[in-house]
């Protein structure tokens, strides 16, 4: 409760008793008093009566965001949204590309959320009102029956197929009367300070950019921002086109990466994290969960319900002013809050130690190429994985019994070079060019050799390329030049892969569940 919601508080609590002094003497005094101790102090299910009255005033109410606009300081450029006397931009985080998660959480790519409390506090007296970690993603893909069969072969550790870092920098302009002098607006200061905290990641070898207006809009989808609509809003949750979305808050005590990390091992068919850190170096989370109906009780024992507050909850989450949650308090700052950058991958196999090793094939930044030397058995299991992680995938290739088993949704096989609409990966097998390999050589379905792949690459890449290709050869192929990922297998159920300047010695598993799509069709 505020300074001004206690005072007036009070006065209505003193107007009671008044009113009852006028009608019934002390005694009506006492009842008035009561009363209005009752309304407006006592709390019913942590929050007084007119508390709950006014979040049910507010929650029929839509909430709508402002386009955001490009604005240009200091020879950069990017995108400001200004709302409620507040500037908000936001930082796409890529971090560093095709790092390995080794068993469920350890990583290099990881962002150290206490490192950033320093740029909250910029030159010339320029003080940001608040900065926002959000990840948002999936631990796998919400639809077909091969995700499902994923899923349980991950276990219960905390992964995620796909998920995307960002930062929300916000800036409001009354609190920096005094240093707004110095620029042109408050949306100018804003982005200035996001550059300033994305140069010092990128210092710090981490990739990080500023997002344009475009982006901007483009995350806001992505956050479910079409649930803030009216006639979306209920008590418990909100709807959007993909399910409901349902927010929760941590206690203060549950700030802190053990603790957060968890909420990627839960059964939903999305996530949005969100830590928030502040000025006086306090710290505050949330975490939305998607499901395609409405939860009926919490997932987790650790979450709080935001009852009345779904609007707002997931309005934090965006790229615009941050909205005031009841209920949601703010913890110290611990040092080394760790929380990851990008997905933790694929499921490629185990090490020699016994951890399993996870590896994103794809990567935000730039184009990847990625080379699959191994036998159907691996080959397949691998395109299947990356389905599940959340992919879409076109097969390019003239074999279609070859492929014909990896039926699912999300996955299109095609003899033609243009990739289906939404493909995020492709597959060659360089069977797809006039039925020849990429040296012209004859194919027999059997994928790229040796001589093919030292070829041009042009013949047999996607026109439209996505952003990832994975091209499939035999085990005995050299390695592609330039490819980003090499996964060759060396033994019936060994798998050396590089990447990143790193090898790594792999056994696969083999799930009896996966056989079914990648044993080659009879007929």
């Amino acid at each position: 409760m505020t300074d001004s919601e206690r005072m007036r508080v009070a006065v209505a609590v003193s107007m009671c008793g008044m009113a009852g002094w006028t009608v019934g003497g002390p005694t009506g005094s006492g009842i008035g008093l009561l009363t209005g101790v009752a309304l407006g102090v006592m709390p019913w299910r942590g929050q007084p009566l007119w508390v709950w009255a006014r979040l049910c005033f507010k929650g029929a109410q839509p909430l709508t965001l402002a386009d955001p606009v490009t604005l240009s300081t200091d020879q950069s450029s990017g995108g400001v949204r200004y709302q409620d006397g507040v500037a908000v931009s936001a930082i796409r985080v890529l971090g560093k590309a095709h790092q390995p998660t080794v068993g469920p959480t350890v990583t290099v790519n990881a962002l150290d959320v206490s490192e950033l409390l320093s740029g909250m506090h910029q030159s010339i007296g320029l003080t940001v009102d608040s900065l926002s970690v959000v990840c948002v993603g999936a631990r796998r893909r919400s639809t077909g029956d091969y995700p499902r069969i994923y899923d349980a072969m991950l276990g219960p550790g905390p992964f995620a197929g796909q998920r995307e870092t960002w930062l929300i920098v916000r800036v409001r302009s009354a609190e920096n009367a005094e240093a707004l002098r110095c620029r042109g607006s408050v949306g100018a200061a804003a982005l200035a300070a996001s550059h300033r905290i994305a140069a010092g990641l990128r210092y710090r070898g981490v990739r990080a950019h500023v997002a344009t207006a475009e982006q901007i809009l483009s995350l806001d989808g992505k956050l479910g921002c079409k649930a803030l609509k009216r006639g979306k809003h209920r008590w418990h949750s909100v709807r959007d086109e993909d399910g409901w979305l349902t927010t929760y808050a941590y206690s203060v005590g549950d700030v802190k990466s053990d603790v957060l990390e968890q909420v990627w091992a839960l059964r939903a068919d999305g996530v949005i994290q969100n830590v928030t850190i502040f000025p006086d170096g306090t710290a505050m989370a949330t975490a939305t969960l998607r499901h395609a109906q409405p939860p009926r009780s919490s997932p987790s024992l650790r979450f709080r319900t935001l009852p009345g507050q779904q609007g707002p909850g997931l309005a934090a989450n965006l790229c615009g002013p941050r909205p005031n949650l009841r209920g949601v308090g703010r913890a110290e700052l611990v040092p080394a809050l760790a929380m990851p950058i990008g997905p933790s991958g694929v499921l490629l196999g185990r090490l020699p130690d016994g951890n399993r090793l996870l590896l994103p094939l794809s990567d935000p930044g730039r184009a990847t190429q990625v080379h699959i030397a191994a036998t159907d058995a691996v080959a397949k299991r691998v395109v299947m994985r990356v389905l599940a992680a959340g992919d879409r995938v076109t097969v390019h290739t003239r074999d279609f019994h070859r492929w014909m088993s990896l039926r699912s949704l999300g996955l299109t096989v095609t003899d033609q070079q243009q990739p289906d609409d939404g493909t995020t990966v492709s597959v060659v097998d360089g069977t797809a060019v006039e039925g020849t390999g990429l040296d012209g050589t004859a194919m027999d379905g059997g994928g790229l050799d040796g001589a093919a792949l030292d070829g041009s690459l042009a013949a047999a890449a996607p026109v439209p390329c996505p952003a990832t290709v994975i091209f499939v050869g035999s085990p005995n192929a050299p390695d592609l030049a330039g490819a980003d990922v090499v996964i060759r297998q060396i033994g019936p159920a060994v798998v050396q892969v590089s990447t990143a300047g790193q090898v790594h010695l792999l056994d696969v598993e083999f799930f009896e569940a996966e056989d079914r799509y990648v044993t080659r069709m009879a007929g």
